[in-house]
């Protein structure tokens, strides 16, 4: 969603007021953020050559929390297919 508004915001459609104002009502926001999330992400840096932090955070999350990870990303894929099987790319 924030990339979304981000784009949003670059292409001059919203002003940053506009969507600081929106943020908050935009979607539920529930934080997960510890130090042993921190640590499981540093690990699918190291061990899959991970290609972003924030690609392994989101790997990281979807593993704690039993969820399917999809990516358009193939760069990703490639790097953590089979050992993470929950990992899927959309074609696009």
């Amino acid at each position: 969603m924030t990339s979304a508004f981000h784009r949003h915001h670059r292409s001059g459609e919203r002003s940053i007021e506009a969507i600081l104002s929106a943020l908050p009502d935009a979607f539920p926001v529930e934080r997960h953020s510890d130090r042993e999330l921190q640590r499981r992400a540093f690990r699918f840096t190291a061990g899959f050559s991970v290609p972003t932090a924030s690609d392994a955070h989101h790997l990281s999350l979807a593993d704690r929390l039993g969820a399917d990870r999809w990516t358009t990303d193939r760069k990703l894929t490639d790097a953590v297919r089979p050992a993470l099987p929950w990992v899927y790319r959309v074609a696009g």
